[in-house]
C-alpha cells in the first residue's frame, strides 16, 4: 500500500511540473510575440517625428542633353559666366568654368521634332552646367567614395566626414525584386520595384530629415551620384538622380550651406526623351 502511494504522488509531481513547464512555455512565446509586435509598431512609426523636406532652389540647373528648339528659355539661358561640376575620377570632383557648345538643331525621328543640344566638348559629360553662384566657388571638391548608389529601403547608409556620421536610411513598399543584366555586371544586379518612397538623413543619431519622397517610380530608382562639401561649409551635401520615368532623366542637388535641419533642396534639372 505505501508502495502504491509513493508511485502515485511521483506521478502527480511529474504532472505537475510538466504543467508548470507548458504554461511557462506558453507565457514566454507570448512574450517573443508581443515583443515582436513593439518592434513591428515601433518600426512603423520610427519615421513619423522627421523634420520635412526642405526646398530652397537658388541654383539654376541644366543637364547635358538634347531639348526641343522651342524650349529657347531653357538651352539659351547658358553662358561663358557659368559653371560645371564634373567627376574626374572615383573620389575627385571639380566645379570649373563650363566648357559647352550648342549644336545645330537636330531632327528627332521619334518625336518629329527639331531639338538643340547642350553638350561638352570633353569626352565626359558634367554631371551638370549651373549659373553663377555665391554657394559654389571654382576648384577641386572634398568628396567621399559612395558605398553604393541605389538607397534600398530598410538599408542605413553612413558617412563619416569631420568627426560626424550622417546615416541615410529609406522607407517604401518592395513590390516586386528581379535579377537582371546588363554591359555594367553581366553576373547580374538585383532591382527592386518600389512604390511611396521616401529618403531621410540623420546626423550623428539626432533626429531624421526628409530628403526624398517619390510615390512611384517606372524601372528606376534612386541612384547617389556625390557626397560630398559642395559648398564648402564643412558639412557634407548631396547629388542624387531622381528619374522617376525610365524615359526622363532628373538629378536634384541638396546642400547643407544655411540649412535650416541638414540639407535643402538647392537646384535640379531635367529633362525628357519619351516618344
Amino acid at each position: 500500500m505505501k508502495k502504491v502511494l509513493i508511485i502515485l504522488g511521483l506521478l502527480m509531481l511529474i504532472g505537475c511540473k510538466e504543467t508548470t513547464e507548458t504554461k511557462s512555455e506558453g507565457t514566454q512565446e507570448l512574450t517573443e510575440e508581443n515583443s515582436v509586435e513593439q518592434e513591428e509598431k515601433k518600426d512603423v512609426h520610427r519615421f513619423a517625428d522627421a523634420y520635412g523636406k526642405e526646398v530652397k532652389e537658388v541654383m539654376t540647373v541644366l543637364l547635358p542633353a538634347y531639348y526641343d528648339e522651342d524650349l529657347t528659355d531653357t538651352y539659351s539661358a547658358i553662358n561663358e559666366n557659368w559653371l560645371e561640376f564634373r567627376k574626374v575620377d572615383k573620389t575627385h570632383f571639380i566645379v570649373k568654368k563650363a566648357d559647352y557648345n550648342l549644336t545645330d538643331p537636330v531632327l528627332n525621328e521619334c518625336t518629329e521634332v527639331n531639338q538643340i543640344g547642350v553638350f561638352s566638348p570633353e569626352e565626359e559629360e558634367p554631371l551638370f552646367f549651373c549659373a553663377p553662384n555665391k554657394l559654389l566657388v571654382k576648384g577641386d571638391v572634398v568628396s567621399l567614395p559612395i558605398k553604393k548608389k541605389p538607397l534600398w529601403p530598410g538599408e542605413v547608409y553612413e558617412y563619416k566626414y569631420k568627426g560626424d556620421t550622417y546615416a541615410l536610411e529609406a522607407e517604401g513598399t518592395v513590390k516586386n525584386t528581379y535579377i537582371y543584366t546588363d554591359d555594367t555586371d553581366p553576373k547580374g544586379k538585383e532591382f527592386r520595384e518600389i512604390e511611396n518612397y521616401k529618403l531621410y538623413i540623420s546626423v550623428n543619431g539626432a533626429q531624421q530629415q526628409m530628403v526624398l519622397d517619390i510615390p512611384v517610380f517606372s524601372d528606376t530608382f534612386v541612384e547617389l551620384l556625390f557626397v560630398g562639401d559642395l559648398d564648402g561649409d564643412g558639412k557634407l551635401d548631396f547629388v542624387f538622380d531622381t528619374s522617376a520615368d525610365y524615359e526622363q532623366k532628373e538629378i536634384q542637388i541638396y546642400l547643407s550651406k544655411e540649412a535650416k535641419h541638414y540639407l535643402y533642396l538647392a537646384g535640379s534639372g531635367g529633362y525628357d526623351f519619351s516618344c
